[in-house]
């Protein structure tokens, strides 16, 4: 079965984010950057996908109990 490989505008909609913000996360080593490059351009598996949605739920669910 092929995988699903994605661009960031592509990964950052399934994650329910903006692409600059997973590239900003990406930047400053939050998440680790995708292993595959299509030229310049990062190429995001479904691991990558996921890991980087949970980045995203973690930080939410900080936000939301800093709040609290």
């Amino acid at each position: 079965m092929p995988k699903e490989l994605f661009l960031l505008r592509e990964a950052a909609k399934r994650i329910g984010v903006r692409p600059h913000q997973l590239d900003y996360a990406i930047l400053s080593g939050f998440i680790p950057q995708p292993a595959l490059r299509l030229g310049t351009m990062r190429v995001f598996t479904d691991a990558d996908v996921k890991n980087a949605k949970q980045h995203f739920a973690n930080k939410q669910k900080s936000k939301k109990e800093a709040h609290e």
